[in-house]
């Protein structure tokens, strides 16, 4: 237990003895310096309330959403009628890119789990920048910049901006049911955002990466739900200069961080 206070992980492991009031102190700067980044993070039991933070300054402060957007760009699809279900189809527009998994034809349940770009960024146009602005008011989703020049991009780069306190709130109406939008939605997001499960628990999330200025930031934001009742949140915000570590060291870190923070806190 060499990254968290072991008195901690006893709060947590006995989360009906947890204070909802008051964030408990999580103490990771050895774990996020191994992996060569900087970050925060956050947990949330839903059942006590209680929140564990990690660098909370830094939770208070705004980033660049990267893909971690198309948790709400998919629910806008679904809640405006531009998708019917996850199941819509975009043919490839036989454009080829860097990542070969973006060449082929994507349903949004697909699209999702390869993080493909190009198929959100056709969802958007869908979607218009009117409907857009005003779902990402109604979701209360961070500040976007949602302009007809941004609309295919603003959540990759440019003013858009989130706080993980803000990512974390976002998450714990969605999973709660306390979004302004139908509970069918609510299902198949979490059936598209689904990363794991067994007989003990279910994870969902989505990560996220974008490149401002000199800085990689990265995202790892998603939800547990146990077979003994027990549902969490999480999220993950990592940051380094470009160059310093290799793009696949940065991506594999978001998930890395994460699984031995939750696996610490006995959560999985």
């Amino acid at each position: 237990m060499r990254y968290i206070l072991y008195g901690l992980l006893c709060t947590l492991i006995c989360v009906s003895c947890a204070d909802p009031n008051r964030e408990a102190e999580l103490q990771l700067d050895d774990l996020y310096k191994e992996h060569g980044v900087k970050g925060c993070f956050l947990l949330k039991s839903l059942n006590s309330g209680q929140t564990y933070v990690y660098n909370k300054n830094r939770c208070e402060r705004d980033f660049l959403p990267a893909s971690t957007f198309k948790i709400p760009n998919s629910i806008i699809a679904l809640e405006t009628g531009v998708a019917i279900d996850e199941n819509l189809l975009i043919k490839w527009d036989s454009i080829e890119r860097q990542i070969p998994s973006w060449n082929q034809d994507h349903t949004m349940a697909t699209a999702f789990r390869a993080s493909c770009v190009p198929y959100y960024r056709e969802i958007a146009r869908r979607i218009g920048v009117s409907r857009m602005q005003e779902w990402v008011h109604k979701l209360n989703y961070g500040k976007m910049d949602v302009r007809p020049e941004t609309l295919t991009s603003f959540w990759l780069k440019g003013a858009s901006a989130i706080t993980p306190y803000q990512e974390l709130n976002f998450l714990e109406r969605l999973i709660t049911h306390d979004l302004p939008i139908k509970l069918s939605t609510v299902i198949k997001l979490k059936d598209i955002m689904e990363l794991a499960k067994d007989e003990m628990m279910k994870m969902g999330g989505k990560t996220g990466w974008a490149i401002d200025g000199n800085r990689n930031i990265g995202w790892f934001v998603g939800f547990i739900e146990r077979t003994d009742g027990e549902r969490f949140i999480f999220v993950n915000n990592i940051e380094c200069k470009v160059g310093t570590i290799s793009d696949d060291d940065f991506m594999m870190s978001r998930k890395n961080i994460t699984g031995k923070i939750l696996k610490d806190l006995g959560v999985i």
